[in-house]
C-alpha cells in the first residue's frame, strides 16, 4: 500500500494485491488524509494484510528481466520521485 504525496488535492492509497486475487491493484481517493489514515491503519490491523517492501535495485531487475512491465515501473518510479 502506498500513499499518495500530501500536496495532492486528494488523498489516494493505492492497493496491490497478490495476482491470484480477483483484482490486483486498486486505487482510491479519499475527501480527506484522516478518511485515507483511517483506512490504512485499519487494513494494517488485519492479520491477512502484510506490506511488501520491494528494495529498488529488486524492482529494476525484474523490470530489466521482463517480470515487470514498463507500465508498473513506471508507476513504481513516479511512486518515489515526488
Amino acid at each position: 500500500m502506498f500513499a499518495s504525496p500530501e500536496s495532492m488535492l486528494f488523498q489516494g492509497l493505492e492497493i496491490y494485491c497478490e495476482n491470484n486475487t480477483q483484482v490486483t491493484h486498486l486505487y482510491l481517493t479519499f475527501k480527506s488524509k484522516a478518511e485515507r489514515d483511517a483506512l490504512y491503519h485499519g487494513l494494517l490491523d488485519q492479520p491477512s494484510v502484510r506490506l511488501e517492501n520491494t528494495d529498488q535495485e529488486v524492482m529494476f531487475l525484474q523490470w530489466q528481466n521482463g517480470v515487470l512491465s514498463n507500465y508498473d515501473y513506471l508507476l513504481y518510479l513516479n511512486r518515489y520521485g515526488t
